[in-house]
């Protein structure tokens, strides 16, 4: 491997740098940092934990597979809550980093609770 590689793996391992490839000073990555550390961010995603779990307490199954149209309205709306907590993790990694660096995304036991629903959703 030549110098050059080696020292761009070695950068991409640092601390600075998350998923290998945004730096601190990457646009994209200083966009997400600033969604993700901003109030608004934070109220926005408890409330739509609140919503969420006031939807899934509405749902009422029903034997044999049945549905109404408001469980069929609430499973729809179910699509909706996955794709923000998608894009919620999606910021937050791009932020902070996945795994790898201090203060990354799965070092936080609230931000793996998060990625499990995530995948799980």
């Amino acid at each position: 491997m030549s110098l050059y590689g080696s020292q761009f793996l070695q950068e991409a391992r640092s601390p600075t740098h998350a998923l290998f490839c945004l730096s601190e000073t990457n646009p994209i990555r200083e966009l997400s940092k600033s969604i993700v550390v901003s109030k608004v961010f934070e109220y926005f995603i408890l409330l739509a934990i609140g919503a969420n779990c006031i939807v899934l307490a509405l749902n009422t199954p029903l034997p044999n597979n049945d549905r109404t149209d408001m469980a069929q309205q609430l499973e729809d709306a179910e699509y909706y809550f996955v794709g923000i907590f998608c894009v919620e993790a999606l910021l937050k990694i791009m932020a902070f980093g996945f795994v790898l660096h201090p203060g990354s995304y799965l070092r936080n036991g609230w931000n793996i609770l998060d990625f499990v629903v995530v995948v799980v959703g």
